[in-house]
């Protein structure tokens, strides 16, 4: 996880076309986004945060965010409970596609995880 994010920490400074460039927009998606949670959680969030200070506007959906980092925007994802997993991780990418379809998004990014 470290070494990924100071990995895309040296791009973005060395190269500054990358850094000034139009890409400026991205959209994570993901159950959780939490610092404290495991693998794919922090992961996202510790990436999300260089980007942040490189200039870019994150956003993360998902089903719950621990507030971290503060500059991202939130996008609340419910899926029911009772739901049979599959179903689930059906329901949760289709509402993802939809609401990422409203607004623009230079990179999407979709992790999935669900085990029940």
């Amino acid at each position: 996880m470290i070494f990924s994010t100071l990995y895309v920490r040296d791009i973005l400074s060395e190269n500054s076309r990358l850094r000034n460039s139009a890409m400026k927009k991205i959209a994570f998606a993901l159950e959780k986004f939490s610092r404290y949670a495991g693998g794919a959680e922090s992961y996202t969030v510790s990436l999300a945060t260089t980007l942040i200070e490189n200039g870019w506007e994150v956003h993360f959906f998902g089903e719950s965010w621990d507030g971290e980092p503060k500059e991202a925007h939130f996008h609340e994802i419910h899926i029911p409970r009772f739901l049979p997993a599959w179903i689930k991780m059906l329901l949760f990418a289709w509402k993802h596609k939809k609401m990422t379809e409203k607004q623009h998004y230079d990179v999407v990014i979709g992790l999935a995880i669900r085990s029940t």
